[in-house]
């Protein structure tokens, strides 16, 4: 099988200016793609408070692989993230997940793709590789971080592994989900490439 790499990220304190550091290599997803393949498809930051950034109606371009990157802080309450593809939330999900060095636990059969952190009055941060292979089950893999508003306590990191299980279609359509609404400048991205 091919290599596929994941940037490391340096951000400011807002989790904005990206820029590319290093790469982790990610094994057995496919035809090798360096990230400068990797074009921007969507980017929105909120003007206000929101539950949900979506690409809307027009979507994004398909692409074989997808890298989707959210930052959020709370507007009030405890906030997390998960993301739905092509509307889908019809329980075709499934999620092997890890919090911090815990044991690993799965949830099958969801309506998305479950929290890809944990729930915090703070800020939030994932990013997550998908391979978007239109006849295949959508596998991805996300890492995801909290940061909760008080310096007394340490955010949790989360490992996700899962899948949407849909064979008919790439993924065109992305909607990031909140149990309660993010503030201002939270904001979703996602590139994507072909092999």
């Amino acid at each position: 099988m091919g290599e596929h790499y994941w940037p490391n990220w340096k951000f400011n304190r807002y989790g904005g200016r990206r820029q590319f550091q290093s790469r982790i290599l990610l094994y057995r997803v496919g035809i090798y793609t360096d990230m400068s393949d990797y074009s921007l498809l969507f980017e929105n930051s909120l003007t206000g408070s929101a539950s949900s950034i979506d690409t809307g109606a027009s979507g994004i371009d398909a692409k074989d692989y997808l890298q989707i990157e959210v930052w959020a802080r709370t507007a009030g309450g405890n906030i997390n993230c998960n993301l739905t593809f092509n509307g889908d939330t019809g329980g075709n999900y499934s999620i092997r997940e890890q919090i911090d060095d815990t044991t690993a636990s799965t949830n099958v059969s969801q309506a998305n793709t479950d929290n890809l952190t944990g729930t915090v009055n703070g800020e939030i941060y994932a990013v997550v590789f998908i391979l978007n292979k239109s006849d295949q089950a959508k596998l991805f893999y996300s890492q995801g971080q909290e940061r909760p508003a008080s310096s007394g306590n340490a955010g949790n990191r989360k490992i996700i592994t899962g899948k949407w299980v849909d064979t008919s279609a790439q993924i065109t359509q992305v909607t990031a989900n909140s149990s309660a609404n993010w503030g201002a400048e939270s904001y979703m991205r996602i590139w994507g490439a072909d092999a």
